[in-house]
């Protein structure tokens, strides 16, 4: 089959590029205006969580009116410096050079808010390999969820086959299967949650992108 029939739907963070460090940045800041002195550690740091999800997890707090103003002070914080913190993943930019070369059609479906979505985007150049990109606040609403989210691009772009969604987290495999769309999942992300996932979803077994570009050149696929 042609590759132009393709359609892949990445996550970002996790996948693509590694926010931690400028997640953990902008939360230090934002906690310390807000009066919490306290530290964080990459493993406090889930990425890929909504930011309400995860600052009410970190401070342990969920009365709105505490938790509201650091997640503006993070936001602040983030839009203008954390974002370019973000680091891409090595080979990610010659994975995504020989897709959208080969052309695939690529996409973004994220829970990462659209302004530090794009300016990541530009950040690496990457930005133009996309054909669109959806995040959790696109189109001036909030998708309840990822699955919500996905089932708006499909249907917007009106992708009705060979569709594969790209993600490393559990929530990710099961936004693809609400929308009985295959899922694949990238070990050279944060693959922590892959043992979580039924032995017969897609993956690389070499952890780095060309192992996957290999994959989808080279072997058949259940849904192609």
């Amino acid at each position: 089959m042609a590759t132009d029939h393709i359609n892949l739907i990445f996550d970002l963070d996790g996948t693509l590029v590694d926010s931690q460090p400028g997640i953990i940045e902008s939360l230090k800041f934002a906690l310390a205006d807000s009066g919490y002195s306290k530290e964080l550690s990459p493993s406090q740091v889930p990425v890929g969580p909504p930011l309400l999800d995860l600052i009410q997890s970190i401070t342990n707090c969920y009365d709105r009116t505490t938790i509201d103003p650091i997640i503006l002070k993070f936001k602040e914080h983030y839009d203008c410096f954390g974002f370019s913190s973000s680091l891409l993943f090595e080979g990610v930019y010659d994975f995504l050079v020989s897709l959208y070369n080969s052309h695939f059609n690529l996409f973004i479906a994220t829970n990462k808010r659209l302004l530090p979505t794009l300016k990541i985007l530009e950040h690496f150049s990457i930005a133009s390999f996309f054909k669109d990109v959806y995040a959790v606040d696109s189109f001036g609403i909030n998708y309840p969820s990822k699955a919500k989210m996905l089932t708006s691009l499909i249907d917007n772009h009106s992708l009705d086959s060979n569709i594969v969604y790209v993600g490393d987290r559990y929530d990710d495999y099961l936004a693809a299967s609400e929308n009985l769309i295959t899922f694949c999942y990238p070990l050279w992300g944060y693959s922590h949650e892959y043992q979580l996932l039924p032995n017969d979803v897609l993956s690389t077994d070499l952890c780095a992108p060309s192992g996957f570009t290999d994959l989808l050149f080279s072997k058949p696929h259940p849904s192609f």
